[in-house]
């Protein structure tokens, strides 16, 4: 389903073997990311499914709740996008952990634990940003 959706938007799917994926910005080794089309480029929902299944299904739930900020103009991806800070960051990667959580739950995804999973990744974002 994800895939189906995303071609409509111009988003390609891609799925790497190892526990962690580079970003796209050459970099920043990650779980997964979202970049919207841009131009005649292509967007990408990258996962990594090296991991757990639960833990790679929530990542994916996760991407796939970006790319539905950015197709919808969701109000709090925009500001993001218009003010990229690591406060914006964090209320936007809150709203989307929420939003993630609606599809686990509306297409009932075997992902564990993922509130915790999530209160994890928030906690350790406050930590690093010195915002908790």
């Amino acid at each position: 389903m994800v895939d189906r959706e995303a071609s409509r938007f111009s988003v390609q799917l891609l799925f790497g073997s190892g526990k962690t994926i580079i970003a796209s910005d050459d970099r920043t080794q990650t779980d997964g990311y979202f970049n919207a089309p841009d131009g005649d480029e292509s967007g990408v929902i990258a996962v990594a499914i090296g991991g757990a299944k639960t833990k790679w299904l929530h990542t994916l739930a996760h991407e796939y709740s970006h790319m539905w900020q950015w197709f919808t103009d969701d109000p709090v991806y925009l500001n993001w996008i218009k003010k990229s800070n690591d406060a914006n960051y964090l209320i936007m990667e809150e709203h989307t952990e929420r939003q993630a959580w609606d599809v686990i739950e509306k297409y009932k995804l075997p992902c564990g634990d993922y509130r915790k999973r999530t209160a994890k990744y928030l906690s350790q974002l406050r930590k690093e940003f010195g915002l908790d």
